[in-house]
């Protein structure tokens, strides 16, 4: 699907990898997200340790082989799935969006933290997670639609909208923990409040990477 101006990826695919990078979106995938210094969450990780009824499969962020917290636009296994970005150069892919979606070379300052909520709550272990005020949520939500539009533009001129699969990624969080989606209601009770009491009013998130 090309947006007016551009020019369909696929009349140029015969140089495009000329002394490239030959990697395609195919074969690994493309990932955005935004780092967040793990130490203003301390108070967070603190309190959600606390509540861990099951230590045996209650796991925290940050803590063993996790990664840290972080906002996540764009997940590797999301793009690998997009046929019409198939054939893509890494390279290609990374440039555009990089260039079409300013947003993302810079960090959200004092984006405000809204509600503790839990996602996934049909999985054995639901994450707990820290939701964001409605207003910044919105603007997490046009970059990713921008991302997303600069993404599809590539894509040769017979695809459309339709040809494309991306996730429904509904709220925009920061991951806490998980914990077994038996944990009694009461206590997630007290676990989400507790969360929400330490939480800082305000986070900084640091500006995107792409991988």
């Amino acid at each position: 699907m090309r947006r007016p101006g551009t020019t369909a990826y696929s009349k140029h695919k015969n140089t495009h990898f000329l002394n490239h990078d030959r990697t395609i979106i195919g074969e690994k995938g493309l990932s955005i997200h935004r780092k967040i210094d793990p130490r203003q969450l301390d108070s967070v990780m603190n309190a959600f340790r606390q509540f861990r009824v099951d230590l045996t499969t209650s796991t925290t962020r940050g803590e063993g082989t996790q990664y840290h917290s972080a906002l996540s636009q764009l997940e590797v296994n999301e793009t690998k799935r997009q046929t019409p970005l198939h054939d893509i150069s890494l390279e290609t892919a990374r440039d555009t969006v990089y260039d079409s979606v300013r947003s993302i070379r810079r960090p959200m300052t004092s984006v405000r933290i809204g509600r503790a909520i839990l996602i996934g709550r049909k999985n054995p272990l639901v994450s707990v997670a820290l939701a964001f005020h409605p207003e910044d949520a919105e603007m997490m939500h046009q970059e990713r639609a921008d991302i997303i539009d600069s993404l599809e533009a590539l894509s040769d001129d017979i695809y459309t909208s339709e040809d494309f699969t991306w996730s429904n990624r509904g709220i925009p969080h920061v991951s806490v923990g998980k914990i077994p989606r038996s944990t009694p209601q009461p206590h997630i009770d007290q676990m989400l409040s507790a969360i929400e009491q330490a939480a800082p009013i305000t986070l900084r998130i640091d500006r995107a990477s792409i991988h």
